[in-house]
């Protein structure tokens, strides 16, 4: 009895090793197992279709209407910005979606770009190429320097009202600030050679619309 039963164990596990081997063959053979692998990359690469399709209907669905909102979200601990620009049916959708973040300028035009703004970057004004030159952001604390299309320097605008009542901008590199150097203006034209009070404390000198002097 004890045989037998011994045997039977033995039976079973020979015909299970025997048919997970035969399994394996066959799938192999058949390239079974390959085709499985096939249909889920397909199914990936289905799923991913879909998705960009659903972006570029609902880009679609805006562009049907007078006016297009691109809402931006930039969520962080305590903020949320949103910001609305009007349609342009003539742009290619993928540049929409490309160019779907935006920075209102001092003329009213939006500087649109791609992820964050950064020396580097490629920008648009109002979805176009731009003309070279400076632009400031809507608040004026920011100039902008454009060339080819590339957004070349980031400068910060400091401004000081001076004694006469005007108001004196300046050009001030991020990383070093307010230095020698920085082109300063007044009313939009560069600024004339003088010495500028700044704070009760700070005096800075002027030379042919630069700083020389702090």
């Amino acid at each position: 009895m004890a045989n037998f039963l011994i045997y039977g164990l033995l039976f079973v596990a020979i015909t299970v090793t025997l048919f997970l081997i035969l399994r394996e063959v066959m799938c192999w053979y058949w390239k079974i197992n390959k085709i499985v692998e096939n249909q889920e990359e397909q199914l990936k690469t289905q799923r991913q279709i879909a998705s960009l399709l659903m972006k570029i209907v609902d880009s679609n669905s805006y562009s049907n209407t007078n006016e297009k909102e691109i809402v931006v979200s930039v969520n962080s601990a305590d903020h949320q910005i949103r910001t609305e620009f009007d349609s342009h049916p003539e742009i290619p959708n993928h540049i929409l979606l490309q160019y779907s973040k935006v920075e209102k300028l001092e003329t009213g035009s939006s500087l649109n770009y791609s992820k964050k703004i950064e020396e580097g970057s490629m920008v648009l004004i109002d979805f176009a190429t731009p003309i070279d030159g400076n632009y400031k952001n809507s608040n004026k604390t920011k100039k902008y320097c454009i060339s080819n299309g590339v957004l070349e320097k980031i400068l910060i605008i400091e401004t000081y009202k001076i004694d006469n009542g005007d108001l004196l901008e300046v050009d001030c590199d991020k990383l070093y600030g307010l230095s020698i150097g920085c082109d300063a203006w007044i009313n939009g034209m560069p600024a004339p050679d003088n010495s500028y009070k700044i704070s009760p404390l700070k005096k800075i000198t002027i030379v042919a619309g630069k700083i020389s002097k702090i």
